[in-house]
């Protein structure tokens, strides 16, 4: 199968959104929800305010940061597997 790519940065606003609801909703600063999600607190602010970012997170970066948001990692991202059958998806290396 070939391998599907979502861009992080084409998404900036809706993660930045959900990340800063989250945390708000928890009642937490920002540090220290980077801390306990393994991250600097420098990436994390980044994440939060929808900078574009040269690299996009590490899978296992999100996991950690959705588990302690408490959040899916869809919410973050749109994950067209959620809704659709994943066999009628073009690879990334067909033309749409």
């Amino acid at each position: 199968m070939a391998e599907r790519i979502i861009d992080w940065n084409d998404h900036t606003d809706t993660t930045s959104a959900v990340l800063r609801a989250a945390r708000e909703q928890r009642g937490e600063a920002a540090e220290s929800i980077a801390q306990k999600a393994g991250l600097s607190s420098v990436h994390y602010a980044k994440l939060e305010q929808g900078t574009p970012l040269e690299l996009a997170p590490r899978v296992e970066a999100i996991e950690r940061l959705c588990a302690v948001l408490e959040i899916q990692p869809g919410d973050l991202l749109p994950l067209p597997w959620a809704t659709e059958d994943i066999s009628e998806l073009p690879d990334s290396g067909e033309s749409a």
